[in-house]
């Protein structure tokens, strides 16, 4: 076979990408992935139906990366996070079962070894950028939707009053028993300090507000 009958024998073979290979990546990359591939492989085959039913199952895996993005607005639940974890699995093990396979199978036996292998280089680098992407903006809602707290930011400000304090020497004996705090909207906190002041019992009003890494503190004597 001459180079021109090597270039029409892979002219007349399918270009594909392996659909086992797009499944076993999918395991880290999310079913979107593989479906995608999937659907484009089918469309290569002149089977638009089953494309268009890849193309839904990687809908519905975006649905559901954002509905977990919506659920960083949530009060922290165990429950909730076992729940997303087994829905995540259950959208894999769905599309796979469902129409994943079927393109194995068909390819298989179609074909065998007999057909021409995409590369993976863009597919791979257009994966991997968008999980970097998605775990930024992740890491970003995260970061601008956190809120600290009471009892943590207590336990953060007891030692920096206590470092204050110890400058003054008339001060120097002071203990903290617990302080109470509490937020309106997560930045600013306002409560008392429990504190053995020269061996008499004091109360002092605190207010600590937080913004970013940052946190400011005050505490004023309470008057009778």
């Amino acid at each position: 076979m001459d180079d021109l009958d090597i270039r029409l024998d892979e002219y007349a073979r399918p270009r594909l990408w392996n659909p086992n290979a797009a499944g076993a990546w999918s395991l880290l990359l999310s079913p979107a992935f593989g479906a995608i591939l999937h659907a484009l492989n089918w469309k290569t085959l002149g089977e638009t139906g089953k494309a268009r039913a890849n193309f839904a199952w990687a809908a519905a895996s975006f649905a559901f990366l954002g509905i977990g993005v919506g659920t960083m607005f949530l009060p922290d639940s165990k429950a909730l996070e076992a729940g997303m974890r087994i829905a995540g699995f259950a959208i894999l093990i769905g599309w796979f079962m469902s129409v994943g396979r079927t393109q194995a199978a068909y390819v298989s036996e179609r074909f065998g070894e007999d057909y021409v292998r995409k590369g993976w280089g863009m597919p791979l680098l257009l994966g991997f950028g968008g999980l970097i992407a998605f775990v930024g903006a992740v890491f970003l809602v995260a970061f601008a939707t956190f809120q600290p707290a009471p009892e943590d930011i207590a336990k953060e400000v007891r030692p920096q009053i206590l470092a204050e304090w110890r400058k003054n020497p008339q001060l120097n004996g002071a203990s903290i028993e617990r302080i109470d705090l509490n937020s309106p909207d997560g930045k600013t906190f306002d409560g008392i300090v429990h504190a053995n002041i020269g061996g008499r019992p004091t109360r002092l009003s605190l207010h600590v507000v937080v913004e970013g890494a940052m946190m400011n503190w005050s505490v004023n004597p309470i008057e009778p």
